[in-house]
């Protein structure tokens, strides 16, 4: 077995001081870029970043344009806090590289952080237009267009990366989700119908199809996929706020509260649940619970749409638990103005 080989075992079988030493002896033969990268990669695994970072300066010197030192070297200016010089390396690996997807999905997510959207939609736009057949690119895209607000363009980028990837499941649910927003139901159905049983199966196409069936007033046969499929993907929010909602048009009040209780066990801060928790304690008699999570919210900051605002200044002004002039100072802050709730009607 060569130096490189046991390297290789001792760091799979988690023998981590072995496989740095014998990383480490390799770098004194005649090492390749992968001997470097992998013990960079055992630093970092290790805590030991100051040390990676130096390893991979130094050898970038010699293999300047090496994918592999360029992603780990950002992924470890990433984990101390230097985002700069981990988007020069980046910006570097796309470059040099500019057919291979992983540094331009490393940046756009870095953008996306940082809440420059359209800094990383120009990215994948620019990268998608060049390797068109780059599924996994469009799929990026096309959520990026998503939250741009911009659901057309969402659909197409979806439907371009189902050219390449015709079976990927997150881009057939993402397409059924947008056919959905877009009321455009016959071809929502029209798509699912096409699928294969294997397909219609997987848990994100399952979610979409559900949420179409909604739509359609199907409530029942909504039910029937979504309370399994709560429980079988327990950190997806969406699929617990669906079956809630089918639980509510039936006017089963007890079980919309129970299912976004659960919801909310492995969803801790999704503030959509969170939001419906506290409408079904207003609409059961139980509006000191109800305001009790909306007067979190306010403190911390987390009023965010029209519909939220509305269900603080109802549910606060119809009980006179939270301050007029704490609701009258959200609304201006937001730009909207109070309400009277005697003559509003609450709508989900």
């Amino acid at each position: 077995m060569t130096l490189r080989q046991r390297a290789h075992k001792a760091h799979a079988c988690g023998e981590l001081q072995k496989a740095e030493s014998l990383y480490k002896a390799l770098l004194d033969q005649k090492c390749i870029p992968e001997d470097v990268g992998n013990l960079g990669a055992l630093l970092s695994q290790q805590q030991k970043l100051k040390e990676a970072i130096n390893l991979y300066n130094k050898y970038l010197q010699k293999w300047p344009n090496n994918l592999q030192l360029l992603s780990n070297a950002a992924n470890a200016y990433l984990k101390v806090g230097n985002q700069r010089l981990a988007i020069e390396l980046l910006n570097k690996a796309t470059l040099e590289h500019p057919a291979n997807f992983s540094p331009v999905l490393k940046l756009s997510k870095i953008f996306v952080s940082n809440n420059h959207t359209n800094k990383s939609c120009l990215l994948l736009e620019r990268f998608c237009q060049n390797n068109p057949n780059e599924g996994l690119a469009w799929l990026e895209l096309g959520v990026i267009y998503w939250k741009k607000n911009e659901p057309e363009k969402a659909l197409q980028a979806f439907e371009n990366g189902s050219k390449s990837l015709p079976q990927h499941p997150s881009l057939i649910a993402n397409r059924l989700t947008l056919l959905k927003d877009l009321n455009e139901l016959t071809k929502a159905e029209e798509l699912y119908q096409s699928l294969s049983n294997s397909l219609k199966q997987a848990k994100h196409i399952q979610g979409a199809w559900a949420a179409i069936l909604m739509k359609r007033q199907h409530i029942d046969e909504a039910i029937e996929i979504l309370e399994p499929l709560s429980k079988q993907t327990t950190q997806i929010a969406s699929n617990w706020i669906n079956l809630a909602a089918c639980q509510k048009a039936l006017k089963h009040n007890i079980a919309c509260q129970r299912t976004l209780k659960n919801g909310l066990k492995y969803c801790p801060n999704n503030t959509t649940l969170e939001e419906a928790l506290a409408q079904n304690f207003a609409e059961t008699g139980h509006p000191e619970k109800s305001v009790s999570i909306l007067k979190r919210h306010l403190k911390n900051g987390d009023i965010f749409n029209d519909v939220q605002l509305f269900n603080l200044q109802f549910i606060g002004s119809a009980t006179s638990l939270i301050d007029p002039k704490e609701l009258a100072k959200v609304a201006k802050k937001m730009g909207g103005e109070s309400i009277h709730p005697r003559n509003e009607k609450h709508v989900g």
